[in-house]
């Protein structure tokens, strides 16, 4: 009986380890998937960042407009 016992244990502990091993795993690769997530939005922000430095210095919308507004009259031309 003793026998029988030992071998129910062991696997109970072994059953026991395995599941704790899958869930450290599981963590890892959560961890990784975490990090990996933090430095996309990192990229993220600074292009963004990037972007609305660009979207608030002033441009020269004047030159585009009077370009455009010639477009289609070739009697008229722009005057630079």
């Amino acid at each position: 009986m003793d026998y029988l016992e030992d071998e129910r244990k062991k696997k109970k502990s072994t059953r026991s380890r395995e599941k704790r091993k899958a869930s450290d795993d599981k963590i890892e690769q959560l961890k990784n998937k975490n990090r990996c997530l933090e430095k996309d939005v990192d990229a993220v922000t600074s292009s963004v960042d990037e972007y609305a430095e660009k979207a608030e210095k002033p441009t020269n919308l004047l030159g585009c407009r009077s370009q455009t507004a010639y477009i289609g009259q070739p009697n008229r031309k722009p005057q630079n």
